[in-house]
């Protein structure tokens, strides 16, 4: 049987086999990325969440607010996005926004309470899923993977963090 033909019995997994792509690091990095935020928006959803509105609840947890651009930094998305998620949050009582003092042209973004209530339930959904995540991985390990992968988004940083 020609390799092509026999390739394609094989099914999916066998086809990335063959190409290599389990030891392509680029192409795990895509495959746990959209993965994870797949599973991450289909169990947030029960809260009337995304991993995007996630993200945002969880780091203006640990400050007392920040901007749209300073957001979508750590939001991991577009700057359009990112105003577009913050406004059905700020619609939905999770943050709210005011002009910055000293700065008229600058929106700070805050978490409420009921944001915050927000964010404690879905909690245990996302320790859950960052527990099936990790499984399996001794913590030594985990740390080696923390810090090779601190170390490439280093490499190809584009802003400060």
């Amino acid at each position: 049987m020609p390799e092509a033909r026999k390739r394609s019995t094989e099914g999916a997994a066998g086809v990335a086999e063959a190409l290599a792509l389990e030891s392509y690091t680029p192409y795990l990095f895509s495959r746990l990325s959209n993965r994870w935020e797949l599973d991450q928006n289909r169990a947030l959803a029960a809260y009337g969440l995304n991993s995007t509105m996630m993200r945002i609840l969880s780091v203006l947890s640990g400050v007392d607010s920040l901007t749209i651009n300073e957001l979508s930094v750590f939001a991991i998305a577009e700057q359009s996005s990112t105003s577009r998620t913050v406004n059905q949050m700020v619609e939905a009582g999770l943050v709210s926004r005011s002009v910055e003092e000293g700065d008229q042209r600058r929106r700070a973004v805050m978490l409420t309470p009921a944001g915050l209530e927000r964010l404690r339930q879905a909690d245990p959904l996302i320790r859950e899923n960052v527990d099936r995540l990790i499984d399996g991985i001794s913590p030594k390990d985990l740390e080696i993977c923390n810090r090779v992968l601190a170390r490439m988004m280093y490499n190809i940083r584009q802003n400060q963090i």
